[in-house]
């Protein structure tokens, strides 16, 4: 008969294993808890986050705040449309800029001593990240240097003030407001009405994106064809050419775009030529080829172009050889964005140029013109 085996375990042992299975129990108990945190944690960070990127753009302003965050827009944008924006910000205490240490590359580019990040750090008191990319690099003639310090072009009109009279708010954080402006001398009188919409960004009421009558009216999205594109910088470099020469009038009435007869032209003792063309005759026709924007930037005093108290066209007599130029090449960068190669010479075949344009088209009045170019 087979004898059975009985196996003995003592206690010290049963006790160990025990031991050992509550420790791998509690411990699956606890990661089964923890696991559970963590999903938790997830759900509530991701219910969080949404809200935290709202919170800002649901805040509600108070009607003083939204027009002082527009006044200071307007005087940033009329300050960079006469090269003083830089200044301004130092002003203001948000730049530190010192424009005698600024040089010149034979390109005609400024290199400050700023750095670019500086400069985007102080316009972020006033504007968006992405109403600063769109309107206050490239549009304002503002770039880097490989080195990160901010480059601009030299140049610019004189001062616009601008008057807010009314704002009113049409949904959320979007508003309309009508405005007046004069140049710091009370000469180009304007009134225009801006759309634009306000967030928060680093705890200041500031623009996030803005557009005049005009732009609206414009389709800054349309595709050009390579020929309208480069009909437009031909035409535009045809017009500066005649400006730089005090011919500019005369060549738009060869276009029929303006009626401008020289022989009724008066001389007053200061040097200005009074024309019978009103500046809005003058305005309009140039509307043709160059949008508002790049009118009031280039147009006016750029061209020692005014009006008299009358409303008529003034001007400084004299000028140059015409230029005539050559477009050798365009490409597109960006959008509506081009880079252009350019040769030229004075009528006589001197003072050969080569010249490189960058400029941005966009449609007014259903026209290819200039938006910004430099």
């Amino acid at each position: 008969m087979e004898e059975k085996k009985v196996i003995k375990i003592s206690l010290t042992k049963f006790l160990v294993i025990l031991a050992i299975i509550a420790i791998v129990t509690i411990c699956i108990i606890i990661f089964i808890i923890n696991k559970n945190k963590i999903i938790q944690n997830q759900k509530t960070s991701n219910y969080l986050q949404p809200q935290a990127n709202n919170l800002e753009s649901t805040i509600v302003f108070s009607d003083e705040q939204v027009k002082t965050t527009l006044s200071d827009y307007l005087e940033l944008r009329a300050h960079a449309n006469c090269d003083t924006l830089l200044g301004n910000l130092t002003e203001k205490g948000k730049l530190n800029y010192d424009s005698s240490k600024d040089t010149f590359n034979n390109d005609g580019i400024v290199v400050t001593l700023i750095k670019f990040s500086d400069y985007k750090n102080a316009m972020l008191n006033y504007v968006s990240e992405r109403e600063f990319n769109k309107n206050w690099t490239n549009k304002q003639h503002f770039g880097q240097n490989s080195n990160g310090y901010l480059t601009k072009i030299e140049g610019g009109g004189g001062l616009r003030e601008y008057t807010i009279n009314s704002i009113s708010k049409t949904n959320d954080n979007t508003y309309t407001a009508k405005t007046s402006s004069v140049v710091e001398d009370g000469e180009y009188y304007e009134e225009t009405e801006y759309t634009f919409v306000v967030t928060a960004y680093n705890n200041n009421c500031v623009i996030d994106s803005i557009e005049d009558s005009t732009e609206r009216s414009s389709n800054t999205s349309s595709s050009y064809t390579d020929e309208q594109v480069k009909t437009t910088l031909s035409d535009y470099l045809e017009l500066r050419a005649h400006a730089n020469c005090d011919t500019l009038l005369g060549n738009l009435t060869e276009k029929g775009k303006l009626n401008y007869d020289s022989s009724k032209d008066t001389f007053n003792n200061d040097g200005i030529v009074v024309t019978l063309i009103k500046f809005s005759d003058y305005k309009n026709a140039m509307l043709n080829y160059v949008s508002e924007r790049e009118f009031n930037k280039n147009w006016t005093n750029k061209q020692h172009f005014g009006q008299n108290s009358n409303g008529y066209l003034t001007k400084i007599e004299g000028g140059g050889g015409l230029r005539e130029y050559t477009i050798n090449s365009i490409s597109k960068t960006n959008d509506n964005t081009y880079t252009a190669k350019t040769s030229s010479v004075v009528e006589d075949g001197e003072y050969y140029e080569e010249t490189e344009y960058t400029f941005v088209v966009t449609t007014y009045n259903n026209n290819c013109v200039i938006d910004s170019i430099y």
